[in-house]
């Protein structure tokens, strides 16, 4: 058979033999399924690697030219995993261009959620010692003046450095926040971010932060209804292209060999044709990497031996039901009383936005799961911590849930009719949540 180009490509990947194969990746499987790359997920972070270097001068620029800088692309083209484990690690390990004392600069990711300004409080708060609460009121009467926060938090030992603050899913300005009704916390929350990223400050009167927001594309026009934001696009925005062939054959056989593993010839080759086939192709980017990291993910828990096999990514179902298939499975391993705790928990997961679509809602798994008790309490922690394992749900440190990506609420069956059942009540629902939410936010409850 005569392999196309970017296969042979794939074979002059480097892999790990023998004892040191196996020693080279410890961190469990070598993919992630549909939850994000972090940047200690970095050693199996494959195909982005021109594209980061790019996205690493356009940063340096935001040095000498101040201003936010905004990334975007649709949903599934690989943003979190980008700003993640590809800039917030080349960062640490090099810093930027001609500046690498950028590498002990702080760094922090965040999500906007219901409440930005909150979020965003509570980040300084970590970086100055100090008081959160105090922070987000000090930002919502005086956003302009954030910079003089971040300031603060820029300092490193003895000098003075910047924070590079990046804001991933951005779009939660529109789907989440704009849910609780609190637009001038959302547009104190761009002023702030702006303020930061483009009032001199100090003695070298540079910007106390590199500001880098992550937003998917379908969100981008709504982001120029914020003034600042207008200037951040006309500055420039970073568009996140669909992975070429042999960028998707990285992803694919990359961390297979970092983890010590062959891949048969043929599967790389199957997987492709499976994506285009799916109407996933490279040329439409949408939904590509959760579904191909989804797939690759079921074939390794499929592995025969060291190797990944046709026969095994055929076991796991494929790229066509890697998604629903691995949630399926999961699902069906859940007791008759875990099953039912399912589809409440999915419903706090879940919101309906002010357009009537469905999206992830991320929440406090102290929050989520309030109001259990007894078994039922038991039975809850358990499919939380089943669904973490199976990378369908994402745990971050900071102690919150969400599921694991968009895909979910379209392509697992189950959650995708639970949705749809509870359509109306769930209007009556959200209202309720996000009320509770404000109250909460309002009065310093949490």
């Amino acid at each position: 058979m005569n392999w196309p180009h970017w296969w042979r490509k794939a074979q002059d990947l480097p892999k790990p033999a023998g004892d040191a194969a196996a020693s080279a990746w410890e961190g469990g499987p070598p993919y992630l399924g549909m939850k994000p790359f972090g940047e200690g997920d970095s050693e199996v972070f494959f195909g982005r690697e021109q594209t980061c270097g790019e996205l690493v001068a356009m940063l340096s620029e935001r040095v000498s030219k101040p201003d936010l800088l905004i990334v975007f692309g649709p949903s599934g083209a690989g943003k979190s995993s980008l700003l993640r484990a590809g800039l917030l690690d080349h960062l640490a390990r090099e810093g930027l261009p001609g500046i690498p004392e950028a590498a002990r600069w702080p760094r922090r990711v965040m999500s906007p959620t219901e409440d930005p300004l909150g979020q965003l409080a509570v980040h300084l708060a970590a970086l100055t010692g100090g008081d959160a609460l105090a922070i987000r009121e000090g930002l919502r009467s005086r956003p302009g003046d954030a910079h003089l926060l971040f300031q603060q938090a820029s300092m490193t030992e003895s000098e003075q450095g910047r924070v590079v603050l990046v804001v991933d899913q951005f779009e939660e300005i529109f789907t989440l926040a704009s849910k609780a009704r609190d637009d001038a916390s959302a547009h104190a929350f761009v002023t702030a971010l702006h303020a930061a990223a483009t009032t001199p400050t100090g003695p070298s009167r540079a910007p106390a932060a590199l500001v880098v927001v992550g937003v998917r594309g379908d969100f981008l026009d709504r982001c120029g209804g914020y003034p600042p934001l207008q200037e951040s696009q006309r500055a420039g925005v970073f568009p996140l292209a669909p992975m070429t062939d042999s960028e998707l054959l990285r992803a694919i056989t990359g961390p297979a060999g970092r983890a010590g593993l062959s891949v048969e010839r043929g599967l790389a080759d199957l997987v492709l044709a499976e994506l285009r086939a799916s109407g996933s192709e490279p040329a439409a980017g949408v939904g590509v990497l959760p579904l191909l990291s989804q797939a690759m993910l079921a074939t390794w828990h499929q592995c025969d031996g060291r190797s990944l096999t046709i026969a095994g990514y055929g076991a796991a179902g494929g790229v066509a039901t890697a998604v629903q298939t691995s949630a399926a499975r999961a699902y069906s391993l859940l007791s008759g009383n875990q099953q039912a705790l399912m589809r409440h928990i999915t419903q706090r997961l879940t919101v309906m936005t002010v357009d009537g679509h469905w999206a992830r809602r991320r929440i406090g798994r102290t929050e989520l799961l309030a109001g259990y008790s007894g078994e039922d309490l038991t039975d809850a922690e358990a499919v939380l911590d089943h669904f973490v394992e199976q990378r369908l749900m994402v745990a971050d440190s900071e102690g919150t849930i969400e599921l694991a990506h968009d895909l979910l609420l379209t392509t697992w069956p189950t959650l995708a009719g639970w949705l749809e059942e509870d359509r109306e009540g769930r209007i009556v629902l959200d209202q309720i949540q996000e009320r509770a939410a404000i109250w909460r936010r309002d009065t310093g409850d949490t």
